[in-house]
C-alpha cells in the first residue's frame, strides 16, 4: 500500500490491479480471461475499499468513487454509490476468511444491527494480505474451503437479513428457532393428521396450549441431546435447564 499522502486523503491502492483493470476491454471472454489475471482483491473490491478509506475524512466537493473496471470493457454499468458524507456512517467491512471469527446466530444478530455492511470476497488464494487491515470483521463458516468468498457472504447475508424485523413477517418468526434459544427447534408438522400410516403427535392437535408448549420443550431438550449435545451442556452451564427440564433429561437416559 501506498503511504498516506496529507491529513485530508487517505487512500489505498494496488497498483498493480489497477493498471490490469484499465487494460480491460473487449468482449465477455477478454474480461474475464483478465478478471482472472488481475489480483484476488478485483477493481470493485478497491473501489469500495477506496470509498471506505474516504469516509474517514471529509471529501473534497468534486471528489468521485474511481471508475470501475467494467467501464472500459463495454458493459453497462451502474452509477457508483455517492461518498459518506461528514456524519454519515460508513459501511462496516466483512471479510470472509478462513481464519476468521467463525459464523453462529449470535454473529448474525450482532451484524443484523449493523446500519450498513459492506463484503468484501476473495478468490482463488484470498485477499491481499494488508487489504486486511481495513477489515472491519471476518468470518469463516467453518473448517472447510469454498472456491470464492461469494457463496460465503450468501450465506450470512441470508441469516443476519432474516434477523431484521419485519422480513419474515411474524414478529416472533427469528427468535423460536434453533440456536436462538440455545436449543434445537421442536419438530414441525403440518396437514394432513395422517399420513400413509405417520400420525400427527395428538397433544398437537388437543387444543391445550400449555400442553403444547411443554411438549415442543421437551422434544427440543430430545433432540438436542441426541444431535447436539455440545449445545445441551452449554445450555445448562448458563444455567436456562428448569427442574422440569432436568426430570425430562433424566428420563431419557
Amino acid at each position: 500500500m501506498e503511504e498516506i499522502l496529507g491529513k485530508e486523503i487517505v487512500e489505498v491502492k494496488l497498483a498493480s490491479t489497477v493498471e490490469e483493470c484499465r487494460g480491460i476491454s473487449g468482449g465477455a471472454h477478454q474480461a474475464s480471461s483478465a478478471a482472472n489475471a488481475i489480483s484476488p482483491v478485483g477493481c470493485r473490491a478497491e473501489r469500495g475499499l477506496s470509498e471506505r478509506l474516504s469516509a474517514a475524512r471529509k471529501p473534497d466537493a468534486g471528489s468521485l468513487p474511481s471508475e470501475d473496471c467494467l467501464s472500459e470493457s463495454g458493459y453497462p454499468v451502474a452509477s457508483p454509490p455517492a461518498i459518506p458524507t461528514e456524519g454519515s456512517r460508513a459501511p462496516k467491512i466483512v471479510f470472509l476468511a478462513p481464519q476468521g471469527r467463525t459464523f453462529d446466530d449470535a454473529y448474525a444478530s450482532e451484524l443484523a444491527a449493523e446500519g450498513h455492511l459492506l463484503f468484501i470476497c476473495g478468490h482463488y488464494e484470498g485477499i491481499d494480505e494488508r487489504v486486511y487491515t481495513l477489515a472491519d470483521s471476518v468470518i469463516s463458516l467453518g473448517d472447510y474451503v469454498l472456491t470464492s468468498g461469494e457463496l460465503a457472504s450468501m450465506v450470512v447475508i441470508d441469516a443476519v437479513v432474516r434477523k431484521i424485523p419485519g422480513v419474515l413477517g411474524a414478529q416472533e418468526g427469528p427468535i423460536d428457532e434453533s440456536f436462538t434459544s440455545g436449543l434445537l427447534e421442536y419438530p414441525q408438522y403440518t396437514r394432513p393428521a395422517s399420513f400413509r400410516g405417520m400420525e400427527v403427535p395428538s397433544v398437537l392437535l388437543s387444543g391445550n396450549h400449555a400442553a403444547v408448549a411443554r411438549w415442543r420443550r421437551e422434544q427440543s431438550l430430545a433432540r438436542t441431546a441426541g444431535a447436539r449435545p455440545d449445545l445441551l451442556e452449554r445450555f445448562a452451564a448458563a444455567g436456562a435447564l428448569t427442574e422440569a427440564d432436568r426430570a425430562f433429561l433424566d428420563s431419557l437416559a
